[in-house]
């Protein structure tokens, strides 16, 4: 079946195509699910919630280009949603730039050496701030002014976050034996 005709049988409330694009995507949904939560009853509830928006929503949009993009974009949605209605905290200010170093691409050859799980884990386990911005700048690619119009706090609590984020990773790697990183976090 085409992405079109699913769309389409989905359209009308067909319960086979709605289970297809069920199989198609769960994987993805959960995957994004547990990137932004630290708690796999959480994720699980995000995973339940974007599945919701997925099925009603296919219903009220004229065009959808991509089914894949589609989807993915509501669940990531559902997670910054959840994260928000939990009232997750943010830093406002951090004030100690000066002794930051950027995490740039020429830096990242440490960090690929980790294992991807060692890395989600070590994520999954930053305050819900941290992750959630650690996530939408480094993962999905927003901007930090993208970031603060989302969440609704300004840029440089974004950058703040992100800053945060990589300090605990920094000391998360030092924990784990991996050196070398000084340069990338």
């Amino acid at each position: 079946m085409s992405e079109k005709e699913l769309i389409r049988r989905c359209k009308k409330g067909d319960r086979r195509a709605q289970r297809k694009l069920y199989d198609l995507y769960s994987g993805m949904v959960m995957f994004i699910s547990k990137r932004y939560t630290s708690s796999t009853q959480n994720a699980e509830d995000i995973f339940q919630e974007a599945f919701i928006r997925v099925f009603e929503g296919i219903t009220k949009v004229d065009t959808i280009g991509s089914l894949k993009n589609w989807v993915y974009t509501i669940a990531v949605r559902a997670s910054v949603d959840a994260l928000r209605k939990r009232r997750v905290m943010y830093i406002e200010e951090y004030d100690n730039s000066e002794n930051l170093n950027p995490l740039t691409n020429e830096h990242l050859d440490v960090l690929d050496k980790l294992e991807y799980e060692q890395i989600t884990e070590l994520v999954r386990d930053m305050p819900d701030g941290y992750r959630l911005v650690f996530n939408l700048y480094l993962v999905e690619g927003y901007s930090h002014k993208e970031i603060g119009e989302l969440l609704d706090i300004s840029e440089s609590t974004s950058r703040s976050q992100l800053t945060r984020c990589k300090q605990l990773l920094k000391k998360s790697l030092e924990q784990l034996g991996i050196v070398g990183y000084e340069k990338a976090i």
